[in-house]
């Protein structure tokens, strides 16, 4: 049986999710056969009634949050177990800390973190006694690192990138180096400077992201498509300038649904693509569908919050319980002395949630449009643009004076929406006119790329949408006239985490 070593970064919803589908297909995953086996001349056909089980084990031998991270023993020949894995999506539900799952409440700090000498007499005592290690925030990103260095040069490793962070790039490069594959469902690393997406996908057969762009429309966890992909630099006269890179790019444009996929197949065949078309908010994909019916947009809004469609910010009780300890670490950075009596002033809490970029979960976060700039960025580059974020021209549909530096999310719900609803509904009344619908969507074409609100055809693929569904319209020499129409669930962590369980078994060729 091949066993995949798996390091998840990030126990937020899709994390959890993806913990409890690699638990759920391990009868699943033993009888799974091997892609490259079943490609061989001699193994076609089979004679009747043969079945090959070749056979895959995940092994997850490391789990991480942002405030410390679980080690299995001895990650050559343990893991963590199904039942510590459980238990972890149950605590992590409920907003608890991981190092609180491995019952080590007796070595903690009053601040709630582990000291390194404390750290290290904890190390020696779970080697002896316990089923896992446990490391804190200052100890958790060289142990991926170290990890990553010791199954690189045997058996190999995958670290998973469930996170919603973009601290995490300088980590995964290092992995990479280490001869070790990541799968991303974070969109944040490939969305950073352009220097940083050529390291990350300079080792193509390492890299595997197809959910961080459209959300997958199929749970099967058969073997995503394979493709040797010939990237070009996007001009004018859309050379081709082939790089013959193994590469499938599976969970970054919406969470698994075969975008990327598509998009490097379409590229793979010589036939230049020159326009993207895409729907890829859940989120504002439900907002547009609903104002259309004469709803107000302050409702529908708050409404999308309540359906949990709102992109997650951390979550708040989470970062107030960890204040102390990200508190210590700043003044660390700041090469400051730590005063823990200084938080009991509320001004200074606020200042150390400010840094640390800590935030309840805020519509802001679609209502900009950054979410689907970011995918549009992926899929840009991914065409051979060498852009950055600042290339993309995005249209909020906020004012300025309403971003969280200037009002607070009740505030905003409250009473930020409201003013907006007059423009928003004339708007929508203006497209109705002209027999079209407004939809939030990214255009790739020429040397622009833009998101943002457009009036299209009420019958068009994307003028149909309704829910949360996205859209996805391919534009190419053969798909000129009659576009590739992809389309699918947008929203939701169990389908995000499907995409990414289906590129991690996609991995296991580069596996002994």
């Amino acid at each position: 049986m091949k066993k995949i070593p798996i390091v998840v970064m990030g126990c937020g919803g899709v994390g959890r999710q993806l913990l409890e589908h690699i638990v759920s297909c391990r009868v699943l995953h033993s009888k799974q056969a091997s892609p490259s086996l079943l490609a061989l001349p001699h193994l076609r056909p089979l004679p009747s009634g043969f079945l090959f089980f070749f056979g895959l084990a995940l092994r997850v031998v490391g789990v991480c949050d942002s405030q410390s991270m679980l080690v299995a023993n001895d990650i050559f020949t343990t893991e963590l177990d199904d039942d510590l894995l459980a238990r972890i999506c149950r605590e992590k539900s409920s907003g608890s800390a991981l190092s609180a799952i491995a019952d080590i409440g007796k070595f903690l700090t009053s601040e709630g973190s582990l000291s390194c000498t404390v750290a290290m007499k904890f190390v020696a005592y779970a080697k002896g006694t316990r089923d896992c290690q446990v490391f804190n925030n200052r100890e958790t990103i060289m142990q991926v690192v170290d990890i990553a260095g010791l199954l690189g040069r045997s058996t190999g490793l995958a670290v998973v990138d469930c996170s919603a962070s973009s601290e995490t790039v300088e980590v995964l490069k290092q992995v990479v180096d280490s001869g070790c594959s990541i799968v991303l469902a974070n969109k944040k690393p490939l969305t950073s400077a352009i220097e940083d997406y050529e390291k990350l996908t300079s080792h193509a057969r390492r890299i595997r992201y197809e959910s961080t762009v459209c959300s997958c429309c199929f749970r099967s966890f058969s073997i995503s498509i394979l493709l040797y992909v010939s990237q070009y630099q996007a001009d004018n006269a859309w050379n081709f300038c082939p790089q013959h890179n193994l590469i499938s790019l599976n969970s970054q444009v919406g969470a698994g649904l075969p975008v990327i996929a598509s998009v490097t197949r379409v590229i793979a065949s010589g036939d230049p693509i020159f326009r993207i078309v895409g729907s890829l908010s859940g989120t504002l994909g439900y907002v547009m569908s609903e104002v259309e019916e004469g709803k107000p947009f302050s409702e529908v809004v708050r409404s999308a919050k309540r359906l949990g469609y709102t992109e997650p910010g951390c979550r708040h009780r989470e970062a107030q319980s960890s204040v102390c300890y990200h508190a210590e670490l700043v003044s660390i950075w700041l090469s400051v002395d730590y005063d823990p009596t200084f938080l009991e002033n509320r001004k200074h809490c606020k200042t150390i949630l400010s840094v640390l970029r800590y935030r309840p979960p805020d519509a802001r976060e679609d209502l900009s449009g950054m979410d689907v700039a970011r995918k549009a960025l992926i899929l840009a580059r991914l065409l051979g643009w060498q852009i950055n974020m600042d290339d993309i021209k995005v249209e909020s549909l906020y004012a300025v004076e309403m971003g969280p530096d200037s009002m607070s999310t009740e505030d905003f719900l409250n009473d930020g929406l409201l003013s907006i609803d007059k423009e928003f509904s004339e708007r929508v009344k203006a497209a109705s006119a002209k027999g079209n619908v407004l939809r939030y969507v990214c255009l790739i074409e020429g040397s622009s790329c833009q998101v943002g609100l457009q009036e299209l055809p009420k019958l068009s693929s994307i003028g149909r949408l309704r829910g949360s569904d996205n859209v996805v319209e391919i534009y190419s020499r053969c798909y000129k006239e009659s576009p590739l129409v992809i389309q699918g669930a947008g929203a939701g962590n169990d389908t995000t985490a499907a995409g990414v369980l289906a590129d991690i078994v996609d991995l296991q060729d580069l596996f002994k």
